[in-house]
């Protein structure tokens, strides 16, 4: 053997043994933790599915008993907290509803919570709004050559549904529950109404009659003509000119026919081109509303597309003769049986990701400084108990904007009324959406982004509540919303019992998780809201029956914003709300 090939060979030392395993093991360690992290964020998430399963299914048992008036009348407004064994956790159901007695259309909240693995609090929240829509009673008898049509009764015998797109039918076809002789399209020319639409049409009815179509409204899609008895039938036009096709959709009943628009937007949201997209009014067919061409700005992640909407629905003129169709007379109204302010409703956006990354609609309360603690919708914790620093109800995503006229009666319950009114600029925002506490800043960085954006993006709140102060629900004219954001939020000392307080059509007001304040949303340029709840009378259920219509209580104040643009209301500027409210 040659000696001196053995001295000149090299091998690895102990030093390099000990450090590749040191390597090794470190590399193992992290690979150990990563998987723990995986198996905890997998569990965390099955969880989280399962209770958003469990709090939609407690919302259905609602929706079914909302089909049936009986059933209606028995919703809970704060059963008993349940337990449920779930696959990968035991979950506490809670639920708060509004009472069914006194309105048609309820708020309801449904909270799952849990523990999870790591022995952490957890817990979701859905919130929806019911309506009742009894089958039975809203059925009604048609013609040989029209199906039963189930009429929901936040329409009030208002409106029916022309051509509905459940049925089968031709071009030329008309299934209407009401006899009429006007054709199923028309045509309308360009012109120089606001629209681009000429402001009249006529069409040829099969009993050999012209009929002359109008704009229901200078800026509007939508025409109507009286057949008899006071009826309106309604179009929808989507185009002029050679395409000028027009849709009969609707008859109204009660003698005037209003409408909502403005304009979906869809930015920082590079999934949504707003293709699939569609406005509708909740009790009418998703076909109804018009929908606009699609227009884009910018490209990439900096894209922003929008597309006008407007929806139709019935008023109640009988109140006011001067405000009806020049061919309905308020006495036709009547005999129609039409309820007060004629229809009220939702109007939303139906085509929507509800996933994560998905679809984020915003509203007015989303607008406002997310820093500011006191914000209607704010994820920061406080830094007592942990609870949201707001009524983490209003956490959860709606899709639809309620308008409703509410008036209050001398039983100390509230009355939920049609509408009455048409609105513009009532637009819809969709961002990006995030299964968090955090989702709302997407709203509040789309809208804060700019200048130009903070008045793009002007949005209604959630809630368009018109107040009735008499027995008496006239129309009024159409209000435009002129909002300035991004919103502000002002915080209101509750004293006395908790009525529910309105800012009417431009602002919300919501109960803090504290039960000491109240926190309004309101447009920034709104510097002395008039806040309105309560009655002027002392609620007394059993002395007075039937219980009469009574007036709210208003109050108007100021506000100034502080150095940290924080809306200060002055002490001796508070709303105090009347002790003998309940």
């Amino acid at each position: 053997m040659n000696l001196s090939k053995l001295l000149n060979q090299k091998g690895i030392g102990l030093v390099e043994v000990l450090v590749a395993l040191l390597v090794v093991s470190l590399g193992l360690l992290a690979l150990a933790n990563f998987q723990g992290s995986l198996l905890k964020a997998s569990g965390s998430n099955k969880a989280r599915a399962e209770a958003i399963g469990i709090a939609q299914q407690e919302l259905e048992l609602i929706r079914y008993a909302a089909t049936r008036s009986d059933d209606f009348l028995l919703v809970p407004t704060n059963p008993a907290a349940k337990t449920v064994l779930g696959t990968n956790a035991l979950f506490t159901v809670t639920s708060v509803a509004e009472d069914p007695v006194a309105n048609t259309i309820i708020n309801v909240v449904v909270n799952v919570a849990w523990t999870d693995a790591a022995g952490d609090a957890d817990n979701v929240t859905l919130m929806s709004e019911v309506g009742l829509q009894d089958i039975q009673k809203s059925a009604f008898a048609t013609n040989d050559t029209a199906a039963a049509v189930a009429v929901p009764s936040p329409r009030q015998s208002a409106s029916e549904d022309v051509r509905p797109a459940s049925e089968q039918v031709g071009e030329d076809d008309v299934i209407s529950p009401t006899e009429t002789p006007l054709p199923a399209t028309g045509t309308v020319e360009d012109g120089g109404s606001p629209s681009g639409l000429a402001s009249s049409f006529n069409v040829t009815g099969n009993d050999g009659s012209i009929y002359n179509l109008e704009q229901i409204a200078t800026d509007s899609r939508y025409y109507s003509a009286e057949f008899g008895d006071g009826v309106l039938a309604v179009y929808r036009c989507d185009a002029g000119g050679v395409d000028g096709g027009c849709i009969y959709i609707q008859n109204h009943f009660g003698g005037v026919s209003l409408s909502t628009s403005g304009t979906i937007y869809s930015a920082n949201n590079t999934d949504n081109d707003l293709s699939g997209i569609r406005a509708v009014w909740s009790s009418s067919e998703v076909t109804a509303c018009y929908i606009g061409p699609i227009a884009q700005t910018g490209s990439g992640n900096s894209a922003v597309y929008s597309m006008p909407y407007e929806c139709v629905y019935a008023g109640n003129c009988s109140e006011d003769g001067d405000t009806c169709h020049p061919d309905v007379s308020p006495e036709q109204v009547t005999a129609q049986n039409v309820g007060p302010g004629g229809e009220f409703g939702n109007l939303g956006l139906i085509g929507l990701d509800g996933g994560n990354g998905g679809d984020q609609m915003c509203y007015l309360e989303d607008t406002p400084d997310w820093s500011n603690a006191q914000n209607v919708l704010n994820g920061n914790y406080n830094s007592g108990g942990g609870n949201f620093a707001t009524n983490e109800a209003y956490l959860f995503p709606v899709t639809t904007r309620l308008y409703v006229t509410r008036q209050m009666m001398s039983n100390g319950l509230e009355r939920s009324e049609g509408i009455n009114r048409s609105y513009r600029n009532h637009n819809f925002l969709l961002v990006n959406r995030q299964n968090s506490p955090n989702a709302y800043k997407n709203c509040f960085n789309a809208v804060n982004a700019s200048d130009e954006t903070k008045l793009l993006y002007t949005l209604a709140p959630r809630e368009i509540v018109r107040v009735n102060d008499s027995n008496v629900n006239t129309v009024v004219p159409t209000a435009t919303f002129d909002g300035v954001m991004p919103a502000v939020t002002v915080i209101s000392s509750l004293s006395g019992n908790r009525p529910r307080i309105y800012l009417p059509e431009v602002g919300s007001c919501y109960v803090k998780n504290n039960n000491l304040d109240y926190a309004c949303a309101i447009p920034r340029n709104y510097i002395a809201p008039t806040f309105i709840g309560g009655s002027v009378s002392v609620p007394s259920p059993g002395i007075q029956s039937p219980s009469i219509p009574v007036n709210y209580v208003s109050c108007t104040t100021s506000y100034t914003v502080d150095a940290a643009g924080i809306p200060i209301i002055a002490e001796d500027d508070e709303c105090t709300w009347s002790e003998d409210f309940n």
